[in-house]
């Protein structure tokens, strides 16, 4: 497996894609490669999304801040692998059609400070 720790995503304007199930991030990991959820020690900060973040079996250690998101899906979605911790959602900007934020799985979370709506 891959190990992708220390990815920084900053400054960046993402569209949805029909190929990720309309999400403008999309990770997806295969936990029988990577135990430890190969993404992790993750920053996704000052960015213009026009859909979602989903992260499928992703690792510990992911800060998602000041961030404008708005889409059909869920904001943010998290299902994280077992006993991965440390997600932060923070400061962000979310409209989403879905939910705005979505977490199947995690150890640890911290949401705070967030304008979230939902659209209807």
């Amino acid at each position: 497996g891959v190990y992708f720790g220390g990815f920084e995503l900053r400054n960046c304007y993402l569209q949805q894609s029909e190929s990720t199930g309309q999400y403008g991030l999309f990770h997806i990991n295969s936990a029988a490669n990577n135990l430890n959820g190969g993404l992790f020690a993750a920053v996704i900060e000052n960015n213009q999304q026009i859909a979602g973040i989903s992260l499928n079996v992703s690792g510990d250690s992911i800060w998602i801040r000041k961030n404008r998101i708005t889409g059909n899906q869920a904001g943010i979605y998290a299902n994280l692998v077992a006993n991965a911790g440390n997600l932060v959602i923070s400061e962000n900007n979310i409209t989403a059609a879905a939910g705005c934020v979505v977490i199947d799985r995690t150890y640890t979370a911290e949401i705070r400070d967030n304008e979230m709506e939902q659209a209807v």
